[in-house]
């Protein structure tokens, strides 16, 4: 099967996001979470929320996340994220190949 540039690119893309600190923190928290917005996010991380949203934003349009619902707050809505169920499922099937390792198997 060949890749086409594409979508190589789209590859190298998703890497350089996944490789970003504050992505990865805030993936963990949905892992560990199922859900939440940018301000339970903001909150949890100690990062701004206007950070927080930006990098939110693109993991949605890599659609590494998913907008799941939205809640009115204060004249505004609040947005609830949780993983894509191929990320998702590519973090269990992770943790469950770190945890054989961690038991001795190979």
């Amino acid at each position: 099967m060949t890749v086409s540039k594409a979508t190589e690119e789209d590859l190298a893309r998703l890497g350089r996001a996944l490789a970003h600190p504050t992505r990865v923190r805030m993936i963990a928290r949905l892992i560990d979470g199922g859900k939440a917005s940018p301000r339970a996010l903001s909150d949890q991380l100690n990062e701004p929320l206007g950070n927080v949203s930006y990098h939110m934003r693109y993991l949605a349009e890599l659609r590494v996340v998913n907008l799941q619902s939205t809640t009115p707050r204060r004249g505004a809505l609040e947005h609830f994220y949780v993983l894509s169920s191929d990320v998702a499922a590519l973090a269990k099937g992770q943790q469950a190949m770190l945890a054989g390792r961690s038991n001795g198997a190979s």
